[in-house]
């Protein structure tokens, strides 16, 4: 008789529903003070004209992009990814939301053009 295993394509899906509940769950409608720390770096990033290297590990890949966000706002950011197609750059919208950045699980990356990656590991 077949075992199924803990890592199937069924407990995957529901591990990253529960990271997202965790990531959603709030009775409280005041934007949360790890918000607004995050969206006062984003905005001096944004003042700066610097981007944003974003990686993002979760239940299925890790994915890194390039960012130059363009909108800041209480709770995510949007700005435009830095892709290359066929020799060119190509700029492709995308949005994080905060609680992304913050939840553990998710294992986010977030590093400011110009800053020293190892540092912030210490």
């Amino acid at each position: 008789m077949l075992q199924h295993k803990s890592n199937n394509h069924g407990d995957i899906v529901a591990n990253t529903l529960q990271y997202y509940r965790e990531r959603t769950k709030s009775s409280s409608t005041q934007t949360p003070v790890l918000y607004l720390d995050i969206k006062k770096k984003l905005l001096k990033t944004v003042e700066e004209g610097k981007r944003v290297l974003i990686d993002i590990k979760d239940s299925y890949s890790v994915q890194t992009v390039v960012v130059r966000f363009e909108y800041v706002h209480d709770r995510w950011a949007m700005g435009k990814s830095i892709c290359y197609l066929d020799g060119k750059e190509v700029k492709v919208p995308y949005t994080i939301h905060y609680s992304d950045i913050i939840c553990n699980r998710m294992k986010v990356k977030v590093i400011t053009e110009g800053d020293n990656p190892f540092e912030q590991r210490c």
